[in-house]
Parts: C-alpha cells; sequence; structure tokens
C-alpha cells in the first residue's frame, strides 16, 4: 500500500437484522528513502610475502535522509589477512563515505583466499562486495609487471585464450588455470622463444561462466593474472 490513511467499516448482523458498525483505521507511514550505491562489488589482489595492499570501498547515499550502515565480514578461508577501517557509520543524504580495506599477505600459504563483506543499511538492504586475494606458491620471487611481459586476450573469453609472451631468452613455460577456489582446471607446458612467443589454450567452453586465476611460471618468476569466463 501507499503511505497514507485507510479507513472502513466492518458491519455485523444479526438474525434479528440488529446491525452493529465498528471502524477499522489503519496508517502506513512515510517511510524515508535510504537508497545506497556501493562500489566496486569485486576486489582482486596478488600478494608477496610480508605485503600488503590498501582498497577502497565507495558507498553513496543517494536517499533523501541520512543512512546507518554496518559492515560484516564472511571469510571464506584463512584469518587475519583482511581488516577494515570501521564497521558502522552514518552518511548524510546525497553524500558519499568510504571503508578502507587492507589486505596482509603475513606468511600466509600459498593459495586463494576469498571472503565477502556486507554492507547493510538501516532498511535492511544488503550490499556484497567479494574480494579475492591470491599468494603465489613461489612467494619470494618477484612478480614482473605481466603487462610489459605477457598480454592476454580476449578477457572476458568463451573458449579459447591467447597467449603473447615477451622475454629475452628461450625458456619453457608452465601455463595453468586455477578457480577461485584453487581447483586446477587446465595445464600445459611450452617452449618459448626469446622476443615473442604465441600460446593458444583452447578447448575452454565447458567451463562455468566466472572468474579464473591465470598462473604462468616463467624464468623463475610467477605470473597470476584474473580472467573471466561469461559465454
Amino acid at each position: 500500500l501507499l503511505s497514507g490513511d485507510y479507513t472502513t467499516n466492518l458491519i455485523i448482523t444479526e438474525g434479528d437484522n440488529d446491525t452493529y458498525t465498528i471502524p477499522v483505521s489503519v496508517n502506513i507511514p512515510i517511510y524515508p528513502d535510504t537508497s545506497m550505491a556501493v562500489t566496486p562489488l569485486v576486489i582482486y589482489d596478488t600478494l608477496k610475502t610480508n605485503e600488503s595492499s590498501l582498497n577502497k570501498i565507495v558507498l553513496y547515499n543517494s536517499g533523501t535522509v541520512d543512512n546507518i550502515y554496518h559492515v560484516t565480514l564472511d571469510i571464506n578461508n584463512g584469518s587475519g589477512w583482511i581488516t577494515l577501517n570501521k564497521h558502522a557509520d552514518t552518511i548524510e543524504s546525497l553524500q558519499t563515505d568510504t571503508l578502507l580495506i587492507t589486505l596482509n599477505n603475513n606468511n600466509l600459504t600459498s593459495g586463494n583466499y576469498s571472503c565477502t563483506i556486507f554492507v547493510t543499511e538501516q532498511d535492511n538492504d544488503v550490499h556484497y562486495v567479494n574480494v579475492y586475494l591470491n599468494i603465489p606458491v613461489i612467494n619470494n620471487i618477484d612478480i614482473t609487471d605481466t603487462k610489459s611481459q605477457i598480454q592476454v586476450f580476449p578477457n572476458p573469453f568463451s573458449d579459447y585464450i591467447d597467449l603473447i609472451i615477451k622475454i629475452d631468452n628461450s625458456d619453457s613455460a608452465i601455463v595453468q588455470l586455477y578457480t577461485l577456489t584453487g581447483e586446477l582446471v587446465y595445464q600445459k607446458t611450452e617452449s618459448i622463444e626469446a622476443e615473442n612467443s604465441y600460446i593458444k589454450i583452447d578447448s575452454l567452453q565447458k567451463l562455468t561462466n566466472g572468474t579464473y586465476i591465470l598462473r604462468i611460471i616463467l624464468n623463475n618468476s610467477v605470473y597470476t593474472i584474473p580472467i573471466i569466463k561469461n559465454q
């Protein structure tokens, strides 16, 4: 029902036709508009041993009144690798607030870690932010800038991925594809020539839609790249 006052009469008639009228009134209050937008909805990072990163979640109150929100964590595995700068606050109408999310690799075991951040508004609307942290198998080896070393396309992909790898010396590359839960779904070893080499990863059409971690071991370095399957 729309907000406002609603009235009616309940009429009771006896067998001798005597009647009784009982008035009924219902008030539907005006509920405040507490709409909120949350961005981003996904956070992904790769950290070496003793590294940390600071990430931001921006909350915007597009409603007409102040909005009190609460933040909770649902950590799927591990502990101590994610912290928040606060768990509750108030955002004025048409204003923004920022949550600071710190990710830490304090000697974590290699693998993939995940967590869901729940942002609950005062009217109990809930927003979800998924957080994924990848810890390379070889924590003490530098993860080189993948933009200058490896090109991946298309991303998102449907049934294949093409890689162009640029290195100074010939070597062999181990290419692996993991789900976010750490399941290995693809692996191959390819010989890589100096300068630009091309690798095709195909027969991926049976993979379910979602985010995967492409992991490449090359020249004693580990490269991890998030890729998305969407068809």
